[in-house]
């Protein structure tokens, strides 16, 4: 849905915090990995979902303060390489801030305080 159709994205951007909260807060790297992608998969598909995604940002960023220290290599399924889980959430988090619009970096640094702007 994400390569076939970007424009119907924002409509389920609600129903898919959830699921992606949870499965962030698995912290079992080979559920983590492909979420963190999908999340970048979904910023890149349209600048809209960047700034939608702020207000859920109290749900979805917590897990972001683990997976900073989370310095894990693991096998990354799309492309059967070795990623690290840790760099992984802070090349997610330079995007969320970087798609979120004004608001994000305010929100990021509320929900994570140790939080650094990549700008």
């Amino acid at each position: 849905m994400i390569n076939s159709n970007p424009a119907r994205l924002l409509a389920v951007v609600p129903q898919i915090i959830i699921p992606l909260k949870i499965a962030l807060n698995s912290k079992n790297p080979v559920v983590i990995v492909p979420v963190l992608r999908v999340i970048q998969m979904l910023l890149h598909a349209d600048h809209n979902i960047g700034v939608s995604l702020v207000p859920y940002y109290r749900q979805l960023l917590p897990a972001f303060s683990f997976l900073q220290g989370l310095n894990v290599d693991t096998a990354d399924v799309s492309d059967n390489r070795r990623v690290n889980v840790a760099t992984l959430a802070r090349d997610t988090l330079e995007l969320l801030e970087e798609k979120g619009g004004q608001d994000a970096y305010i929100m990021m640094k509320y929900m994570i305080p140790t939080f650094d702007s990549f700008k």
